[in-house]
């Protein structure tokens, strides 16, 4: 999905100290993208995004990937590598 492709370019390139425009905000796309199509995938990509600078939906973004990742075992293997559960 577009949005979602996007937006987390934007903030690849953002976290990786690349600054492509300071008025785009990719969080926005990938949010964008969730609400057209709920992803448990794009849901990882958002708590990866929102983890550094730390957002306030991060956590939400991390529980809605796990439970997702109980159907997709490399989604599973992403999070346990990547992030840490909610407490």
């Amino acid at each position: 999905m577009f949005y979602h492709d996007f937006g987390y370019l934007v903030e690849t390139y953002r976290q990786a100290g690349v600054h492509l425009a300071d008025d785009i905000d990719g969080y926005v796309w990938v949010q964008k993208a969730i609400a057209l199509q709920k992803d448990p995938q794009m849901e990882f990509a958002a708590a990866i995004i929102s983890a550094w600078p730390k957002r306030a939906e991060h956590t939400e973004h991390v529980r809605n990937a796990t439970a997702g990742a109980a159907n997709d075992p490399l989604l599973s293997k992403n999070l346990a590598g990547h992030l840490q559960e909610p407490e």
